[in-house]
Order: C-alpha cells, then structure tokens, then sequence
C-alpha cells in the first residue's frame, strides 16, 4: 500500500468505527494554539518583540554564581 494511504482500523467484525475516526479528523483539524484575526489584536505591531530580546528584558542567568567557584 503506498504511503500516502492509511490504514484504516476495523473492528472483528469488519465494520469501520465512523465515529472514532470522525474524531480524530476533526482533533488533527483544530490548532495547536489558538489564534484570532489581526485587526481584533489588542497588542499593537509596534508592541510585539520577535527575534532577540532586548538586554533589559533578559533575566539574569541563575547559574552564574556558579561560574565563579568552578573557576577556583
């Protein structure tokens, strides 16, 4: 069978469980997180930070105090 089919479960008597797998079409259809349309957006672009974050918004490393006594 090729694999751009998949195999379909049935049950002992043949018979393909419709609901169980409406279900799990319907759970692979809704999305990961969920999301809403731009212009109902109450951050502004001019808001919203991608990429690297600026040096005043990083918290400082927990571990650093440790860097100190693996020197000695």
């Amino acid at each position: 069978m090729p694999e751009i089919y998949e195999p379909i479960d049935v049950n002992e008597y043949g018979e393909v469980d419709l609901l169980a797998m409406v279900e799990d079409e319907i759970i692979l259809a809704l999305p990961v997180v969920p999301v809403h349309e731009s212009e109902h957006c109450e951050v502004s672009d001019a808001d919203m930070v991608f990429g690297k974050l600026p040096p005043e918004a990083e918290k400082p490393n927990p571990f650093a105090a440790l860097a100190s006594l693996k020197r000695k």
